[in-house]
């Protein structure tokens, strides 16, 4: 219908940018969840170790994720810092992340970074967006959603960073 076009385009009242937004954030919201309860257990199988130990899981809801385990010990040992494979199963680029020592310090609580990352559906992509707005750029791929978690599943807050998290994407 011409509802639904509209809102996918992200044209339209106030309103519909609202419930648009809404909708990106439910999005935002269920992929954290998706990752949280993966990682829960994970965890709870005691198939991690610290480290950069990669697994790829299906979460509960089927999203294809890849959890890893880091350690600021770890990556020192490491050189100072650790890349991460992203492991992808259904697209044409090879993405991963590199994290340094210090930044790993400064984000954990004492303990481990795990971190979550996943390809975004095209659905979830037409939702993000359709809260964007008519000037946002067209997104061509499959977006990357990425988190970072404390060893008891609470996402971390990664604010004022010294040095970056780089993604990496190569296909």
């Amino acid at each position: 219908t011409a509802t639904t076009t509209t809102r996918i385009l992200g044209v339209g009242s106030d309103a519909t940018r609202e419930e648009a937004k809404a909708s990106a954030n439910e999005v935002v919201n269920a992929m954290e969840a998706e990752m949280r309860k993966s990682i829960v257990t994970v965890l709870a199988r005691g198939r991690l170790e610290e480290g950069a130990v990669v697994q790829s899981v299906t979460s509960p809801a089927g999203v294809k994720l890849t959890i890893a385990v880091m350690s600021v010990d770890r990556a020192a040992a490491n050189g100072g810092r650790l890349t991460v494979p992203i492991i992808n199963d259904g697209g044409g680029f090879a993405p991963s992340m590199e994290i340094t020592a210090s930044v790993l310090e400064s984000i954990s609580a004492d303990g481990p970074v795990i971190m979550a990352a996943g390809v975004t559906s095209k659905e979830q992509v037409r939702t993000l967006m359709a809260a964007t707005g008519d000037n946002a750029p067209i997104i061509s791929g499959a977006p990357l959603a990425l988190s970072l978690f404390d060893s008891e599943s609470r996402p971390l807050s990664i604010q004022h960073l010294r040095e970056p998290i780089l993604i990496k994407i190569s296909g």
